[in-house]
């Protein structure tokens, strides 16, 4: 018979989960250093992921990384790139 008392997936599911969620946040990252490190330095590039981006519709680049929105950062990415504006 199952100990009520004991969580399903066990003890450290939460922080497997948030391990995860970590790691991926940290590979998307680094993701997006590379792709803008072909045209920025990397103080710029530190400052950009934390900046309010006005192709992100002020939204901070680090906080949709954070989201697992991926697609929409490398977009805003991808305007930089081109030289695009807002």
């Amino acid at each position: 018979m199952p100990d009520e008392n004991r969580p399903l997936f066990g003890e450290d599911a939460a922080a497997v989960g948030r391990a995860l969620v970590s790691a991926s946040v940290e590979h998307d990252t680094e993701i997006v250093r590379d792709a803008l490190l072909a045209i920025w330095v990397e103080s710029v590039v530190d400052a950009w992921l934390v900046a309010r981006n006005a192709f992100l519709d002020g939204a901070r680049p680090v906080d949709l990384l954070a989201a697992n929105d991926l697609a929409q950062v490398m977009e805003a990415v991808r305007q930089e790139i081109q030289g695009g504006y807002r």
